[in-house]
């Protein structure tokens, strides 16, 4: 899983599932079914990530940090379903079984959690705050996967307080960090972001290219275009210019691309219909101009 390999990932917790259940190793249960949620966490399987994290939900002892996972997971959950109250929360209560347990991937991963609450929210100063705290618990105990991850994670808190010098030191660190590893997700997030980065500071054209071809790369060769969808506000306006670039290998590797996003499946639609009439597809709330269009068919953003 931290290579990057969902589908064998998958594949072997599953089949770990079968296994511990067959055998009556109940209590087994746990492991493969938290590496299943997180990894459908991930790759935007919200559906088969919240019947996973259910069943671990019910495996998991009171108090355990298995529960603390499970806990920091349905907050993972929460903010990409929009719910910022309910992560928060979820966040806390994971804290406490965190500091109670000593569990180090718990105290690390509900810190990003609540640094990307606060951005997300746009309280930039406060999410630099919980990164900064997650990379200092990450390098202390030596998770150097996480770790990278934190590095992104308080690159995009520096990207929101408009310190673009620190945000893309931080994301150049977490590639350093993260290739000796193997990690192809993270890595491909990474340099997708600092495509993105350069983008928007204007940088010269030959390193925007540089970053956007290494990030197309590692999401094509890993099979990540659902990475683009996640990233959409920053990808999708990144996507739609280098269309338009005077370097024909640029031009060629971004048409590509379109083939390879066209078969992501677009996030599931929220309806709501008591007391209001609200439409999201994923977090993205949806223009009620877009339902009050006479004879208009398909005419659903990203579908």
């Amino acid at each position: 899983m931290p290579r990057g390999q969902f589908d064998l990932a998958l594949a072997a917790d599953e089949e770990a599932c079968r296994i511990a259940s067959e055998q009556g190793f109940s209590e087994w249960l746990v492991h493969p079914l938290t590496l299943i949620t997180w990894v459908c966490l991930l790759t935007g399987r919200q559906q088969q990530a919240r019947a996973t994290l259910d069943a671990l939900e019910h495996q998991a002892p009171p108090g355990s940090a298995h529960q603390g996972y499970a806990i920091c997971l349905a907050g993972h959950l929460a903010l990409d379903e929009g719910d910022g109250d309910r992560a928060y929360a979820l966040y806390t209560q994971a804290r406490a079984i965190a500091e109670a347990t000593g569990e180090p991937w718990i105290n690390i991963m509900l810190r990003i959690g609540m640094s990307r609450y606060h951005r997300i929210a746009g309280n930039g100063p406060a999410a630099r705050a919980w990164a900064d705290d997650a990379l200092s618990f990450a390098a202390r105990v030596g998770y150097h996967h996480v770790q990278g991850n934190a590095f992104i994670e308080r690159a995009r808190a520096f990207w929101l307080c408009g310190d673009l010098t620190a945000a893309e030191n931080d994301l150049r660190a977490a590639i350093d960090l993260l290739t000796p590893l193997g990690a192809a997700f993270d890595l491909a997030r990474a340099w997708l972001l600092l495509a993105a980065l350069r983008f928007t500071r204007r940088a010269p054209p030959s390193e925007l290219h540089a970053a956007w071809q290494e990030a197309i790369s590692r999401i094509v060769s890993g099979g990540y275009a659902f990475l683009l969808e996640q990233e959409r506000a920053l990808a999708f306006p990144l996507l739609a210019s280098l269309l338009g670039s005077d370097d024909p290998n640029v031009v060629a590797i971004s048409r590509a691309l379109l083939g390879h996003l066209a078969r992501v499946p677009p996030p599931p639609l929220h309806i709501v219909t008591l007391g209001r009439f609200e439409v999201r597809q994923g977090r993205r709330p949806m223009e009620m101009s877009v339902f009050r269009q006479r004879g208009r068919v398909n005419c659903w953003p990203s579908c």
